[in-house]
């Protein structure tokens, strides 16, 4: 006979066979993943005052109905010892229901110590009740004796035992092999945006059954990082609220005490928490649905980042497992790393929240960055002179810190990520002849100077057209016989060459298609000629026509979250507005809207840090500012 299904199996996710790997876990989930709606939930209190995990670790799993006593056929197994990747050899008969010749649907092998399982396979059952297979002891398996458990199972709606229980037999873990080293886990490539940041999303059904998603998140870790599990569902009358009582919380069982489990959690929670190569801030564990983890006596909250790794004070202290609870998305499998696509919410216009904002009248020049690289842009307010600037840090909610500056001179400024390092920067431009810098982002809002020069008095145009993650700055003049391209690189420095741009416009970038290069929307106001340069490989640009009748302002941004650049047009006083989307094809979906006033600076940035950007409005003398959020 055959085994059928092999948890056990290590996967591997590094360069070389991440093809192989993953579409195994998603062909796995793909079938198991039912395609309903989650049910709706309100109200629900921070898992810490609601203490979710104070119940002892081996109470936590559902009770088996009416359990079944240690005495059952016997089965064979071998050998008796060895490291981890070897292959026990597994075999038993009468694997058949009570008082009849109808064999099994498959018999359950798993290796267990302490209550954890740290190994399962399913064997399929032959018609006359054999079976016969292997079950692979993971890397990452600590030295310990094991016991061999198997259960020849069927289905069933009732609290009915198991048909047979076998007696356990015995496995002794010697050492780690000599090819079974764990390796962390690495990300499939993935089309589209991001999940958001979760709201906290607490358990209020009873679903005791292990969802597909958490399925697919327990295999990922225990397949790559090695470790048991103590359990996903607990029966819903132990304790109070938790998310195993719904299937998509789980217990990874980790010693806090011995410095092996203690390297192989920080690795899981590196591979969690870095940042992505679209700069996405704690990208696997926004794909993956994680909502929260607690660990070693401390709890990580994705709801609340800025919070960090803070003290936990539930009964249990977690030194013996790693607690994660997953939103609902996440427990279902409905989450992009396992489709490798966001779908990003329908959005509406209408669904933006209004904020009032207060800015200082006479600061008359602005731009947006994350500066400090937390996943928020920020905003500087830049005056010429001698006056003070200030750089808005965002704190989250629509709140920002100031912090002051004095900058001096007159300049021209913009921003961009130039050295591709995942935080903005700030290019203090000034035309003709000045003295130009770069202000390099630091992760603790401080900047580093570097000094560039220019030369001459352009319209600068910033994006990363040839899709490299360091941005790239087009040097644009109306009437120019050439324009200079700089191509950004990891040092700060760029690599130059020329374009041509005929006639007069007012461009702007943005990635419109989502193919991770920027492209130039070359904008005549009125009815002027408009025309959209798609960036392309090899630092070159493609040309398609486009059209807008009306003037306005663009304001560029991705709103709906789908990592490809839409446009809002602000017609100032009672001009028309518009939304236009982009789509994958590159062109783009429209729709209207109503901004009123006059306001002399529109702005985008996520200044949030959802993953959808947000709109600042600022200097109509008879309209407060304001801060449209999506």
């Amino acid at each position: 006979m055959r085994t059928i299904e092999g948890r056990t199996r290590r996967g591997r996710f590094g360069p070389s066979a991440s093809t192989v790997a993953l579409p195994l876990l998603v062909l796995l989930l793909a079938a198991s993943v039912p395609l309903i709606p989650a049910g709706a939930v309100t109200g629900q209190a921070d898992p810490e005052t609601q203490d979710p995990e104070t119940q002892d670790p081996e109470a936590q799993a559902v009770p088996e109905a009416q359990a079944a006593p240690e005495a059952g056929p016997g089965f064979s197994s071998s050998p008796a010892e060895g490291v981890t990747g070897t292959a026990i050899e597994v075999s038993g008969a009468d694997c058949l229901l009570p008082g009849t010749d109808e064999p099994g649907d498959g018999v359950v092998v798993t290796l267990v110590h302490d209550g954890a399982v740290f190994a399962d396979a399913t064997i399929e059952v032959g018609d006359d009740g054999r079976w016969e297979g292997t079950l692979t002891v993971p890397a990452g398996t600590p030295v310990d004796p094991y016991r061999i458990k198997a259960v020849c199972a069927y289905p069933s709606e009732e609290d009915e035992p198991d048909p047979v229980t076998y007696t356990k037999r015995t496995f002794t873990v010697t050492g780690e092999g000599p090819n079974a080293t764990t390796e962390g886990a690495t990300a499939p490539p993935f089309n589209g945006g991001i999940e958001p940041f979760p709201d906290y999303d607490g358990q209020s059904t009873c679903s005791t059954s292990e969802k597909p998603g958490m399925a697919a998140f327990r295999r990922l870790v225990q397949a790559n990082y090695g470790g048991g599990s103590l359990g996903v569902g607990r029966a819903c009358n132990i304790g109070g609220t938790s998310e195993h009582k719904e299937g998509r919380a789980w217990d990874w069982a980790m010693n806090a005490g011995r410095a092996s489990d203690r390297a192989r959690v920080q690795s899981l929670f590196d591979f969690l928490f870095a940042t992505d190569n679209n700069c996405n801030t704690f990208a696997n564990a926004r794909r993956l649905g994680v909502m929260y983890i607690i660990w070693n006596r401390q709890m990580f909250r994705m709801y609340d980042t800025d919070r960090g790794w803070s003290p936990y004070s539930g009964a249990s202290p977690h030194t013996d497992h790693v607690h994660f609870s997953l939103t609902r998305d996440g427990g279902a499998g409905r989450v992009s790393y396992w489709s490798r696509v966001f779908h990003a919410p329908r959005f509406s216009p209408s669904s933006r929240y209004v904020q009032g904002i207060d800015v200082n009248p006479a600061w008359d020049r602005t731009n947006t960055g994350d500066f400090d690289g937390d996943g928020r842009d920020d905003i500087l307010w830049y005056r010429p002179g001698g006056e003070t600037d200030h750089i808005w840090f965002s704190a989250g909610g629509g709140r920002f810190s100031d912090n002051l500056r004095n900058v001096g001179g007159d300049y021209r400024v913009f921003t961009g990520d130039f050295n591709g390092d995942c935080r903005d920067d700030i290019f203090w431009y000034g035309p003709g002849t000045a003295r130009d810098h770069i202000w390099l982002g630091t992760p603790n809002r401080s900047f580093r100077n570097l000094d560039v020069t220019v030369n001459g008095d352009y319209w600068p145009i910033v994006g990363d057209f040839n899709g490299d993650r360091s941005d790239d700055i087009f040097w644009y003049r109306a009437g120019a016989p050439s324009d200079p391209v700089w191509y950004g690189t990891i040092y700060g420095r760029f690599v130059g060459r020329t374009e041509r741009a005929n006639g007069t416009y007012q461009p702007f970038a943005g990635d419109f298609n989502g193919d991770g290069r920027d492209d130039i929307f070359w904008y005549g106001p009125g009815g002027a000629r408009d025309t959209l340069w798609r960036g392309e490989s090899g630092n070159r640009f493609s040309a398609r026509s486009v059209d807008i009748d009306h003037d306005a302002v663009a304001v560029p941004g991705d709103y709906n979250g789908d990592q490809r650049t839409d446009i809002f047009w602000y017609g100032r006083g009672d001009a028309r507005d518009a939304f236009w989307l982009g789509t994958a094809n590159g062109g783009f979906l429209g729709s209207g809207v109503n901004m009123g006033g006059s306001f002399g600076i529109a702005r985008s940035g996520d200044f949030d840090g959802n993953g959808r950007d947000d709109i600042i409005f600022h200097g109509d003398p008879e309209r407060r500012d304001r801060l449209w959020r999506f």
